[in-house]
């Protein structure tokens, strides 16, 4: 059931969190249609429910972080850094939040706690992550954890790299040393196969970075989320 629908008007201050402008409107009596809602400066009627869901899914949410997933050797962490250049925005590589957090390097953390307790790290880990207007780059396995992704929806546009299984084997040296998350005996073709509908099924918006260089790659990306945060938003912010 809409939440809006059949309120009576409200300010909401920007910002706030949605439990607590939804708080308030609850507190407020069912109006007759037609009935006007007051947010961060618009008047919204019922009939316009949509447009009143969409500002507050990306301003009340504060969904304004461009996450990053895909297959290692996609090129997340370089497309990463020339986007967060590209709009304005701080950039953030979850691996390294993780190796700061726990003391060990990635290909360590594996070594102690076997695949099992490196993906319970990770997935604890990136399920605390914060971040506003930041670019983050995920490592490639953040896919296995459920409470690492359902934070990352929840904290912006979540967009997959997606690059042939050919491209990825030319790209990747040790994967060991690289600190992937791969089984025995798997071999790198399996675990891309297993990986793709994961990265799809998370993925807001995915870019096909075959026959792209990293900037095209980067600047496709920067256009394609302007339709999320909302052009307004966007072009007002990186004119501060």
């Amino acid at each position: 059931m809409n939440a809006f629908r059949g309120c009576e008007y409200v300010q909401a201050i920007p910002e706030r969190s949605v439990s607590a402008a939804t708080d308030v409107y609850r507190e407020r009596q069912p109006a007759a249609a037609g009935m006007a809602l007051y947010f961060e400066g618009d008047w919204c009627y019922n009939r316009d429910v949509r447009m009143m869901e969409q500002k507050m899914r990306w301003s009340v949410y504060m969904k304004n972080n461009v996450i990053l997933i895909g297959m290692p050797g996609c090129g997340k962490s370089t497309v990463g850094v020339v986007l967060a250049k590209a709009m304005g925005y701080r950039f953030m590589d979850s691996d390294l939040v993780i190796q700061e957090s726990d003391g060990r390097l990635l290909s360590e953390i594996i070594d102690d706690e076997g695949l099992d307790g490196f993906n319970q790290i990770e997935n604890r880990i990136n399920a605390q992550i914060q971040a506003d207007r930041t670019v983050i780059a995920t490592g490639g396995s953040i896919i296995y954890g459920a409470d690492a992704m359902a934070h990352m929806k929840e904290l912006g546009v979540v967009v997959y790299i997606r690059l042939s299984y050919a491209s990825i084997r030319e790209r990747l040296g040790d994967l060991h040393n690289r600190g992937v998350s791969i089984r025995p005996g798997q071999t790198l073709e399996e675990l891309y196969q297993e990986r793709v509908p994961l990265y799809e099924k998370y993925a807001d918006v995915i870019v096909d970075e075959e026959g792209k260089n990293i900037s095209e790659t980067a600047l496709w990306i920067r256009d394609e989320v302007k339709d999320y945060f909302g052009e307004d938003q966007y072009v007002r912010k990186n004119q501060q």
